[in-house]
């Protein structure tokens, strides 16, 4: 958390994504909340929540209905991608 908090560690992620992201690439900025149910934890967006920012990039579109996405959070919630 540290690292992420002073910017001196940067994670990447590839997803397969069921439809293509349009634009291509660009940011994701959403409010991410705790909403407990019974004996999980789940995370929603919502108003009073804590930013999130993920910066994405299409890296290949399959036949329009599939894309591999490089997802870079920015911020570094639980479940912000």
């Amino acid at each position: 958390q540290k690292l992420f908090a002073f910017k001196d560690l940067q994670k990447t992620y590839l997803a397969l994504t069921v439809g293509v992201p349009q634009p291509y690439e660009g940011e994701i900025e959403s409010k991410i909340e705790k909403a407990s149910r019974d004996d999980y934890e789940k995370m929603r967006s919502g108003d009073d929540g804590k930013n999130a920012v993920t910066v994405y990039k299409v890296r290949e579109a399959l036949a329009g209905k599939f894309a591999l996405v490089e997802l870079m959070p920015i911020t570094g919630r639980t479940h912000q991608l």
